[in-house]
């Protein structure tokens, strides 16, 4: 019955409700395609999109340098459920640019919330041949997550006007598989480049 189009971004928003036991309602978006994934990443970094991410399908990459899914002003918290897919040729060469003239890169570039006690969660998700690759300018690269600041660094990095954002109180990686390689020129890791 949650079933509708957004016709926009061309992804599909839905809602599962739970037939046994205490009633719950799970809605979240859908992306098969990499031009999906890309505008779900854009809707984000603009303060246009809330909702839950999961994966249809495996996702091929190849050709596109990855805009990093959550910035400064709009750090991601939430959910991104893989359902055992992958994310293949994940490829990131510029990231997202802070204050000390240096790149935070990774599938998530800033891990935080609008919200304060927020989880973000990231499950059943793999990504085969990754490619984080900022060797003289890159700080803070990752695979999954490249940044996860403390509150305080929000606004230390300049946030933007408006912005009210906090750390994560838990960040949760589980049932992944990664495959690749992180060059940067400080902190580099294969699952975080750098938490507070």
């Amino acid at each position: 019955d949650d079933n509708q189009y957004q016709e926009k971004l061309g992804l599909i928003k839905f809602g599962i409700e739970a037939i046994q036991g205490n009633a719950e309602v799970r809605d979240e978006i859908v992306v098969t395609t990499p031009t999906e994934l890309v505008n779900y990443a854009k809707a984000w970094n603009s303060g246009n999109e809330t909702w839950p991410l999961a994966l249809g399908a495996d996702i091929d990459m190849t050709g596109i340098d990855w805009e990093c899914l959550g910035n400064y002003k709009y750090p991601y918290s939430g959910e991104i459920n893989g359902n055992g897919y992958t994310i293949k040729n994940l490829s990131v060469t510029e990231g997202i640019f802070s204050e000390e003239g240096e790149y935070i890169a990774a599938f998530i570039g800033i891990a935080g919330s609008s919200t304060e006690h927020s989880e973000l969660r990231v499950s059943n998700l793999n990504f085969e041949n990754a490619s984080i690759n900022l060797p003289t300018n890159g700080s803070n690269c990752g695979v999954v997550i490249g940044f996860a600041p403390s509150t305080a660094n929000f606004d230390s990095y300049g946030a933007g006007v408006g912005a009210d954002n906090y750390q994560c109180d838990n960040i949760i990686v589980k049932n992944c598989n990664i495959t690749g390689e992180v060059i940067d020129m400080k902190s580099a890791g294969g699952v975080m480049g750098k938490a507070y």
